[in-house]
């Protein structure tokens, strides 16, 4: 009976360690993810000025008519000019 005593406190004992040692990793854990995201957040802004300055570069070189966009129907590649008609059948 009394062996039995001893080993339920050895067991307790070593399942109490275990459980402090999940709680520092716990702590460790959350602090390091904390750290992580706002690291991501950081760069992810500074990802989104880097972005709109492009745009508003952009947006200004158009206002200015510097700014070309592509035609489609004067694009070679876009155009038929064999004159074949394609027909769809079901």
């Amino acid at each position: 009976m009394k062996r039995s005593h001893i080993q339920k406190e050895e067991l307790l004992m070593m399942l109490t360690e275990i459980h402090d040692q999940l709680e520092d990793l716990e702590k460790t854990l959350d602090r390091n993810l904390s750290d992580y995201r706002k690291n991501k957040t950081k760069e992810q802004s500074l990802k989104l000025i880097n972005c709109e300055s492009k745009i508003f570069k952009l947006e200004g070189e158009y206002d200015k008519g510097r700014f070309q966009a592509l035609d489609l129907t004067q694009n070679t590649s876009f155009t038929n000019k064999s004159g074949m008609k394609l027909e769809l059948g079901f």
